[in-house]
């Protein structure tokens, strides 16, 4: 599979504003011919991302 991507994005205007996103920590499943089929157990993975806007 492919190595995926990820970017910290902050923003700041011409006022005191201030916007910042952080996209959270990868999320990782391993499909297998056994895991991977009708009947099969289900593949599940989590993150918390966030965004924080300071007026």
């Amino acid at each position: 599979m492919g190595t995926g991507t990820s970017a910290n994005i902050n923003a700041n205007t011409g006022t005191t504003d201030s916007l910042s996103f952080n996209t959270g920590e990868d999320v990782f499943l391993l499909a297998t011919v056994e895991n991977f089929k009708r009947g099969g157990n289900h593949l599940v993975g989590s993150t918390t991302a966030t965004a924080t806007f300071l007026s």
